[in-house]
Parts: structure tokens; sequence; C-alpha cells
């Protein structure tokens, strides 16, 4: 993951990786027989490692409000570029049906669409945000947003200031949910 976030897919070439973990390049075949298979593996891991982050992130403040920890965790991708690039070639890699790509990627977007909802059905509880509100709707438009923005920062060769960009967004949409 750290090589990958350091140059990008193909910036890393598999023999480095098999060194990095001290494997002959042989042995890193042998788990991972395509650097494919070996980008789905990461990325199974990024996701893993944004939910234990969002997770945490409610745990440990019954008051975090969902848009804002949506907002770090955009922020904690932006600083690994390299593994946005992954996201992307992994949900290029998805469209296709025969994939282990699409049954993962399909699952942890599932379960981050379920982690943001219930964020934001528990702001509305709290009578942070409106009642009227379609949480799950909004989580969709929500997530979609911060991803698209991060994998047009990257396709433009970073030349906006992404987090501000995303900012704006979460407050703009702050203010429109606001009670």
């Amino acid at each position: 993951m750290t090589r990958f976030a350091q140059s990008g897919y193909h910036g890393t070439p598999m023999a480095e990786i098999a060194r990095d973990v001290g494997l002959t390049f042989r042995g890193l075949l042998h788990h991972f027989p395509s650097k494919r298979l070996l980008v789905v593996a990461v990325a199974e891991q990024r996701f893993e490692d944004a939910r234990l982050f969002v997770e945490s992130a409610f745990a440990s403040d019954e008051n975090a409000r969902a848009l804002s920890v949506l907002e770090a965790l955009t922020e904690r991708f932006a600083s690994q570029p390299g593994l946005i690039e992954l996201s992307m070639l992994v949900a290029a890699e998805a469209t296709a049906t025969d994939t282990p790509a699409r049954d993962m990627l399909t699952e942890r977007y599932e379960l981050g669409l379920s982690l943001l909802t219930g964020g934001l059905l528990r702001d509305q509880r709290a009578a942070r945000i409106r009642a009227d509100l379609d949480c799950e709707t909004l989580a969709r438009r929500c997530i979609a947003t911060c991803d698209g923005l991060l994998f047009d920062w990257i396709q433009s060769g970073r030349n906006f200031d992404v987090m501000s960009v995303v900012r704006d967004f979460i407050a703009d949409t702050e203010r429109a949910i606001a009670v």
C-alpha cells in the first residue's frame, strides 16, 4: 500500500513490492499471480482502513457530525494520491461482471453508504439536521461528490486544491440540511 501510495500503479514494479516485503518475485507471484489481484487486495485493505477510521470517529465522539467525518476521511484519502489512482483502476476493473473487484467494490460501497447513512440518521435524531431528509439519498450524493472530486483532482494532474472544494461542498451541504 505504501509503495502504491508513493508511486502509483504504473510507477510501482512488482519486483520492488516483493523486495519491500521480503519476498522473491516468484514468492510474491505465489500469493498474487497478477498485479491486478494485488491492487484489489490493496484496495480492500484501504476500504477496511476507511471503515475503521469512520467507526472510530463516531465511537470516540458521540457528537461527531457525519459530514465532518466524511470530510476528514476525504482529506485522509487526498493525502495518498497514488491510492486514489488505484481506486480508479479498481472501479474500472469492477465494470466487468466476472472480476473479484466487482464484488469487493460493491460490498465495500454498500458498507460505506451504510456507515454514512447511519451517521446522518444519528445527526437527524440529535436534531442537527432536518427531519424531512432522506439520509440514504443524501449519503449517496455526498459520497459520489467527494469520490468524483478526488478522481477529477487526479485526472487534472492535481491542479486545484481539492480539499478546499470538498470543504466548500460540505459547508454548503451542511447549511442546506441544517435545522
